[in-house]
C-alpha cells in the first residue's frame, strides 16, 4: 500500500493533517504584513485571525465595533500586547469608519462570489465603499469552499421564516471587497480560483 493510500484510508492520519495545515495558517501573518503603517484598522466583534497576528504590528490602532458584547474582551487582549485599541459603539459605525484607514472583516466561511459574515458587518463594509475606504475580506485555511458547500452552510444557518433582523450573520458580495487574505497572500477577488477543497456530495446529506 502507497503511503498516500494508507493516509487517505487512515482516519487519524488525516485529522492530523487537517490540524497541522490550520496550525501552519499564514493568513493573519499576511493580514499583519500588509497593514500600511501607522494604519488605524476597524474591525468588527471577535475576529480571530486578524486579532492573533495584529500584536506583530506595534504601531497600529484599532477600533473594535461592539457587536454582542465582544469588543470589551478584544479591547483587553490588544492592550495586553500593548497596542492602542477601542471599542465602539454600534450607533457609531459611520464615524468608526471616517476615522479608520482600513477596514478588516474576517470571514466565517466563502463561496465563490459570497461570504458569510458575523452579523454587524455588512454596516461597516456598505459605509466603507461609499466612504472610498478600502475593505479587506479575511478567509483562513478552509474557508474558501466549493460554491455547494457555501450555499448550504448558508442555508442551514439562516432560516426565511424568521425576519432577517434577528440572524446573527450576513452574507456580503465579494465584489465589495478591496482584497481577500488567504492562506497564499492577498489577491483582489477577480483573481479568486475555484476551492481546492475536494467535493463530496455525501457531506451534503441532511441528517434526519
Amino acid at each position: 500500500m502507497s503511503a498516500r493510500l494508507a493516509m487517505a484510508t487512515d482516519p487519524r492520519r488525516e485529522a492530523r493533517a487537517v490540524i497541522d495545515e490550520i496550525g501552519d495558517d499564514r493568513t493573519g501573518r499576511h493580514v499583519s504584513g500588509e497593514i500600511p503603517d501607522d494604519a488605524t484598522i476597524l474591525v468588527v466583534g471577535w475576529p480571530a485571525i486578524t486579532i492573533s497576528s495584529l500584536p506583530r504590528r506595534g504601531d497600529v490602532d484599532v477600533l473594535v465595533l461592539d457587536v454582542e458584547g465582544q469588543a470589551n474582551a478584544v479591547v483587553r487582549r490588544l492592550d495586553r500586547a500593548e497596542m492602542d485599541a477601542e471599542s465602539v459603539d454600534p450607533a457609531h459605525v459611520a464615524g468608526a469608519v471616517d476615522e479608520a484607514d482600513l477596514v478588516i472583516v474576517e470571514v466565517g466561511a466563502m463561496g465563490d462570489v459570497a461570504a458569510l459574515v458575523d452579523v454587524g458587518n455588512m454596516p461597516a463594509v456598505a459605509i466603507a465603499r461609499l466612504a472610498n475606504k478600502p475593505v479587506w475580506f479575511v478567509a483562513g485555511v478552509g474557508r474558501h469552499l466549493p460554491e455547494q458547500y457555501f450555499t448550504e452552510i448558508v442555508d442551514r444557518v439562516t432560516d426565511p421564516d424568521l425576519p432577517a433582523f434577528i440572524s446573527p450573520y450576513e452574507v456580503v458580495s465579494l465584489s465589495l471587497a478591496d482584497r481577500l487574505a488567504m492562506p497564499g497572500g492577498l489577491i483582489l477577488p477577480a483573481e479568486l480560483g475555484k476551492s481546492v477543497t475536494p467535493f463530496a456530495p455525501e457531506l451534503l446529506a441532511r441528517l434526519q
